[in-house]
């Protein structure tokens, strides 16, 4: 009887050790955690423009299909490196050890709203789509930082510049010496001539000489010649310049008639109104963002202990 006893309490024990229900062969076991106002987080994260910049995969999220854009952003060295993964034009690879594992308190707004209200309640290691509108992210942007240029450009024939004008373009101070003189345009990059110099007035009278079939660069992009006018505006003439840009070139080499010299995007190309539409935001203002998160780690407050 006594060994029956014995048998049954040691069979009691072992299915208790099997099933967790005693604490004591619990103590050595992790708690699992979840993330909570207050709690310090290690997140890994890759964050796509939706549907703009690219094309990265589809993710249905909610019920809705996302079409993965251009990355701006991410903590994975891999991702940054590899050049199957598209990004956007403005995105530049930093040094390997940039690549770690962002640190914040949930709750502090370090990264955009829409993604902290999104990540409570995850637990490490756990991964998840996070779709954040402009008004949960970025924001909209600035206006004043959106221009227009013209899809065909019309440029002067002949030129009347001061001389302190063609001296700050061309870099040379006019006199009668430089009459048939050929100079480059700084912006254009075709060639000018000198056809008066009057140094009384202090004014130069010059020729742009584009080649009907040359290819320039005033922006990033080719710009070809449509057409030269030697007669037209009263004698000034007129040189039709066509830019050939496309969606989402850059135009780095943006005159300072836009107001800004460099890092816009074209965002629109509108051919009815010989429009292009130059964004000089960052990408992610004024859209909505994919984010792809894993939670790496988790450290309790105090308060959510």
């Amino acid at each position: 009887m006594k060994q029956l006893l014995a048998f049954t309490m040691v069979a009691v024990l072992l299915v208790s050790m099997n099933s967790g229900c005693l604490g004591l062969f619990d103590s050595n076991k992790e708690p699992v955690l979840s993330i909570e106002n207050g709690d310090k987080v290690k997140l890994n994260y890759t964050a796509y423009i939706s549907g703009l910049f690219g094309d990265n995969g589809k993710v249905t999220i909610n019920g809705t299909e996302y079409t993965l854009g251009g990355v701006f952003a991410t903590t994975d060295v891999n991702v940054a490196n590899n050049a199957n993964i598209v990004k956007v034009p403005s995105f530049l690879p930093k040094y390997e050890s940039f690549y770690v594992p962002t640190q914040f308190t949930e709750g502090n707004n370090v990264l955009p709203r829409g993604v902290e209200q999104n990540i409570s309640g995850m637990k490490v290691g756990e991964t998840k789509y996070i779709v954040v509108p402009p008004a949960m992210g970025f924001g909209y942007g600035e206006n004043s930082k959106i221009k227009t240029i013209s899809l065909v450009e019309s440029v002067p024939v002949y030129v009347n510049y001061t001389f302190n004008h063609f001296q700050s373009r061309f870099n040379d101070i006019p006199g009668s010496s430089d009459v048939g003189v050929e100079f480059v345009d700084p912006t254009y990059k075709w060639h000018v001539k000198v056809l008066e110099v009057n140094e009384n007035a202090e004014y130069v009278i010059a020729q742009n000489m584009p080649d009907p079939e040359g290819t320039y660069h005033i922006y990033k992009w080719n710009s070809t010649i449509d057409d030269i006018n030697y007669s037209a505006n009263g004698g000034e003439g007129v040189i039709k310049v066509r830019n050939h840009a496309k969606l989402y070139d850059t135009a780095e080499d943006a005159r300072s008639s836009t107001g800004i010299t460099s890092g816009g995007i074209v965002t629109a190309i509108d051919t009815l109104n010989n429009t292009i539409t130059l964004d000089y935001n960052l990408e992610q203002y004024g859209r909505t963002i994919i984010y792809h998160v894993q939670v790496v780690s988790i450290e309790k407050s105090p308060t959510t202990q």
